[in-house]
């Protein structure tokens, strides 16, 4: 609780794997519950969320109905479950795998300071805006969309941030004196290649409940290509908001992969480097 507000995470799984790393981190005395939407029917996947649930109290299932799991469908139906409005809720994929210090008290008192911004992001290290607006490829692009989109795709670029992260040795000094960061659909750029948005993908994002049921979230996302589309995009260009989105440079967690890069992260054993103990 802070403000008067609960504080509820809500992570959209699951991979065991990436679940054994991230659950544990979610236990900040300033979380009042973290609600698992299950959207998986792997049964290795489905055994661990339950196995974790019945031994942790915070912790809740949201059961993805069978019928649209793995579909966009399920995406708004799990958004649907985060519209109380004395609620902040906390988006989060299930591939995050580490936050900064102080990451959850940061960010909740950064939100409830700054009730006009719609989302608010921490900077996401393996997210293609951030990636850009951090400068650690400044030499290799000269537009935000040709950066953007090459982050996205290109694992080696993930392999980069993760290794260096990792070891240590990620500069993230400069994040500290950037000012806060506003966004809206002026910084999705559409891509032949994919025939998408590439954009400030929502790994993590925090809002208030009363925004997605005011604003009917769920209704309008039904138009959209996506949930993300629909928060990055779409509620902009269709005028359902003159709010900003924004990013907060001085909080920051770390992203393992988008699906362009999965498979080479595997295979080069980057994953690895998140699953020894945390110096």
């Amino acid at each position: 609780m802070y403000n008067g507000y609960k504080i509820k995470p809500f992570v959209f799984a699951g991979r065991k794997q990436n679940m054994e790393i991230l659950f544990p981190l979610l236990n900040d005395n300033i979380i009042d519950e973290v609600l698992i939407g299950l959207n998986t029917n792997d049964p290795v996947d489905t055994q661990f969320i339950h196995e974790y649930v019945n031994t942790h109290a915070k912790f809740s299932i949201v059961d993805v109905p069978h019928a649209i799991k793995r579909t966009p469908a399920a995406y708004r139906y799990m958004f649907s479950k985060m519209q109380d409005a004395d609620t902040i809720y906390i988006k989060i994929d299930d591939d995050i795998l580490r936050f900064s210090n102080n990451f959850w008290e940061d960010l909740i008192k950064f939100r409830v300071s700054n009730p006009n911004y719609l989302l608010v992001y921490p900077f996401v290290i393996n997210n293609p805006f951030c990636n850009y607006i951090s400068g650690w490829f400044k030499n290799k692009f000269n537009n935000p969309s040709d950066c953007m989109y090459w982050s996205w795709s290109n694992p080696l670029s993930a392999a980069f941030l993760l290794t260096a992260y990792a070891n240590n040795k990620l500069p993230l000094d400069h994040l500290s004196t950037m000012n806060r960061i506003e966004t809206n659909h002026q910084y999705t750029y559409y891509r032949r290649e994919i025939s998408d948005y590439v954009r400030p993908s929502i790994n993590v994002i925090c809002f208030f409940g009363k925004d997605c049921a005011e604003m009917k979230w769920i209704d309008n996302m039904k138009a959209s290509r996506s949930d993300e589309v629909f928060l990055t995009h779409d509620i902009f260009t269709r005028k359902l908001t003159n709010r900003m989105n924004c990013i907060i440079p001085n909080i920051h967690c770390v992203h393992y992969s988008f699906y362009p890069q999965k498979n080479t992260l595997n295979q080069l054993g980057i994953f690895r480097l998140y699953q020894r103990p945390i110096s």
